[in-house]
């Protein structure tokens, strides 16, 4: 017995690490393989097989690589700080005071953790919101976004029917498979299981894969269904196959609760690994230098709008931890345009008590695309956007006079605001080098 388990144990050493890392990514061969029936009865069979063991499999005897997180997490940190209003913007645990949008979990099995996010995205043109799933990978140095394949972005939920639907991401309990369960609710209640695979996906690219889809209907004359494997099997099959997998749960990874209460029991903030930005950010900040000493955003936070005529708004928000959004949207001679741009504030300096620098950095822009607005279809015109730029950005604060303002500023101010020359200002004001100017003021 010795001898066969020291075998197995040199052989597991001999395959080399990519080979074992895939087969915990690409989930159980045998059940995916399986006539609906026989997939059924394997989960319910490997649940027990599990539950029963006592000695630790040959994957757990293997030693990961150690791995230096550092600048993995680092790199984590910019892109949540790039995503910061998104994130912050869903409240998806409406049961709980604040959300856990957040969680650090290797689901594409090469021992480092990948950075999983829900982020809101408002689309006010069409006047809905939507959830997007957002998933990052470090590996060769370099932070990379991952794919979802045939989709440019994997939509969670959507207000579209004015209301959020509830879902499930966990893995299973001997963490080689990682699941996606949701539900649909409208005149019928349908569940999805939906299992991860990176099978027939190109590098940094993943699928989630429909095995199970069951419905419970309202509609009359109308039956339950179920079908496994794209297989019609029956609602009480889709029933047992469902709770086989559930009960099999093992870390619970995100999850949203919203007007869903037939299973809430495989879930709360407790049993819940993932983080709000708050607890993310404190977590990671002790993989960054930068954050041994704190900067104080509060003296420019705040949300601003462009002095601008015509129909182009142009804002930018600017938050407490030094995270900002600028948005330019409008109509202008018969294109849209649009522009969002995420970035964190660098370079924070208080000049004196009237005037602050600083400059934007890591700054993104989101892409252009096409869109139905108001029934008709608009090409979206890429614009430029003020804070993407290297330049270096002023703020003065309420009560400045403006005679104490730099000379171009000055200029600049008395051309917009030549009545109330010899006034201190009422709020703040950024100046940009290019000759724009953004006053404090509400977002209503």
């Amino acid at each position: 017995m010795k001898t066969t388990k020291s075998l197995i144990l040199l052989i597991a050493m001999l395959v080399p690490m990519t080979s074992v890392a895939l087969s915990g990514c690409n989930g159980n061969n045998e059940v995916s393989k399986a006539t609906p029936d026989q997939a059924t009865a394997l989960i319910t069979t490997q649940q027990v097989t599990t539950q029963a063991q006592t000695e630790p499999t040959v994957a757990e005897t293997t030693q990961a690589p150690k791995t230096d997180y550092k600048e993995a997490y680092k790199a984590y940190k910019t892109i949540l700080q790039q995503n910061a209003f998104e994130i912050k913007a869903y409240d998806y645990q409406n049961k709980t005071d604040e959300s856990k949008q957040i969680v650090f979990a290797d689901i594409m099995g090469d021992f480092t953790p990948e950075l999983i996010f829900v982020k809101s995205v408002e689309d006010t043109y069409n006047d809905y919101t939507y959830v997007t799933l957002n998933i990052y990978t470090y590996s060769d140095g370099e932070c990379k976004k991952i794919s979802f394949k045939n989709k440019d972005e994997y939509q969670l939920q959507t207000s579209l029917q004015h209301t959020y639907d509830p879902y499930i991401l966990f893995k299973s309990s001997d963490g080689k498979d990682l699941y996606l369960f949701t539900q649909r609710r409208m005149t019928s209640n349908v569940c999805r299981f939906f299992k991860f695979t990176t099978d027939n996906c190109e590098e940094n690219e993943i699928d989630f894969k429909m095995i199970m889809e069951q419905t419970k209907t309202e509609i009359p004359n109308i039956s339950n269904s179920g079908k496994l494997f794209d297989k019609e099997v029956g609602y009480s099959k889709c029933d047992k196959y469902k709770y086989s997998i559930l009960d099999n749960m093992g870390s619970l990874l995100l999850y949203s609760d919203y007007m869903d209460a037939e299973y809430d029991n495989y879930y709360s903030p407790e049993k819940c690994k993932a983080m709000s930005y708050t607890e993310a950010m404190s977590f990671l900040d002790k993989y960054d230098d930068k954050s041994e000493t704190k900067v104080d955003y509060s003296p420019i936070a705040g949300f601003y709008r462009v002095r601008k005529n015509g129909m182009v708004s142009s804002t930018v928000e600017i938050a407490d931890d030094g995270t900002f959004v600028s948005e330019v949207k409008g109509f202008s001679a018969n294109k849209y345009y649009e522009s969002i741009c995420h970035g964190v504030i660098t370079n924070l300096k208080k000049v004196n008590d009237n005037k602050y620098t600083f400059n934007c950095s890591d700054t993104v822009l989101d892409e252009s695309e096409t869109r139905n607005i108001s029934g008709k279809t608009w090409t979206i015109e890429h614009c430029d956007n003020d804070f993407d730029t290297t330049d270096e950005i002023t703020l003065y604060t309420e009560g400045t006079i403006p005679a104490d303002m730099d000379s171009d500023d000055y200029k600049n101010y008395k051309y917009w605001d030549a009545p109330n020359i010899e006034q201190a200002i009422k709020n703040k004001i950024i100046f940009l080098q290019n000759g724009s100017i953004y006053d404090l003021s509400s977002k209503d």
